[in-house]
């Protein structure tokens, strides 16, 4: 399991953040950063985009991954900011910003590769954003 102890992760609560990104159009590609996922007793940022499709009535999914210890994913939860700067096989970076009155800005030169696809731009205007401090916990 990627988690500490349910005590320690309380102490790290403000140390951690989870950032989701998705877009439907063209196709549904979602990006995710964990800031501080525990493995192996090292801290790692673990970035993840996937693309779900449906093609005559098959399902297609495609990954990419990448982990590094605790870099790539710099992250403020009192003012609501975020740099995500991810190792290869991921490119370019991207920033986010919490704007109460606005739609919140995820703006940036991301991207990553994608099997059948090449590589995929993860901003753009049909790109939403929302980081939240943690993902909840499932026992």
């Amino acid at each position: 399991m990627f988690y500490g102890s349910r005590a320690r992760r309380r102490e790290r609560d403000d140390d951690e953040a989870t950032l989701v990104v998705s877009s439907s159009r063209p196709r549904r590609i979602q990006f995710v950063t964990f800031g501080l996922v525990e493995a192996r007793s090292k801290l790692y940022n673990v970035f993840i985009v996937n693309s779900d499709e449906v093609r005559e009535k098959v399902s297609i999914s495609r990954s990419t991954s990448a982990a590094i210890p605790r870099t790539g994913f710099e992250f403020d939860q009192d003012r609501g900011t975020a740099l995500v700067d991810p190792p290869y096989p991921f490119a370019g970076t991207a920033r986010y910003l919490r704007r109460p009155k606005a739609p919140d800005r995820w703006i940036g030169s991301l991207s990553a590769p994608l099997l059948g696809l090449g590589r995929v731009r993860l901003v753009g205007p049909n790109f939403k954003a929302l980081m939240v401090p943690r993902l909840p916990e499932f026992e």
